[in-house]
């Protein structure tokens, strides 16, 4: 059965000038694209790195340290710091760390870190060596906590700080 019927597919060259025209509509197409065009495979652009990329470390106002790796990419994969928890006579630094990997926005950052409690680490840079920020108030019930040789039993709380880095 004739699937090309009508009266343009009665000219006997009717279907090799419309497979002729399809062939260079597929060739004006794909020479539209350029060696250097950014859509082909292996020339995609290279993302400008990141101007604070480098491992930073630093303190906390109460002396104790704070560490936060910035890749390439303007993201910081790593975080951990220290906050010093007192009650009493009794003193612990606790542990905080960063269970997610946070984005650098404008020069600044907001990090959620995880410990005994929960806090966020929030900092800017003021130059490509130089950074500073707070960290925000925290508390948590523990029903107890062993640090230190001691046993502590009660919440968990602290005030906000202040910390600076710088890259390393």
């Amino acid at each position: 059965m004739n699937r090309w019927t009508g009266p343009a597919t009665s000219n006997p060259c009717f279907r090799e000038r419309l497979l002729l025209g399809f062939f260079l509509l597929t060739i004006m197409i794909a020479g539209g694209c350029k060696k250097d065009d950014p859509v082909q495979p292996g020339n995609e652009p290279t993302p400008a790195s990141s101007p604070y990329a480098g491992e930073w470390r630093g303190t906390t106002n109460e002396g104790l340290p704070i560490y936060f790796r910035v890749l390439s990419s303007g993201v910081i994969d790593s975080c951990t710091t220290q906050i010093r928890f007192t009650y009493g006579s009794f003193t612990c630094d606790l542990g905080f760390r960063a269970p997610v990997d946070t984005s650098i926005q404008n020069g600044a950052f907001v990090i959620p870190m995880t410990g005994v409690a929960s806090t966020k680490v929030r900092g800017s840079f003021s130059s490509n060596t130089n950074a500073s920020g707070t960290y925000d108030s925290f508390s948590s019930e523990i029903f107890i906590l062993s640090c230190n040789n001691s046993l502590y039993q009660g919440r968990v709380s602290h005030t906000a700080g202040t910390w600076q880095a710088t890259r390393q």
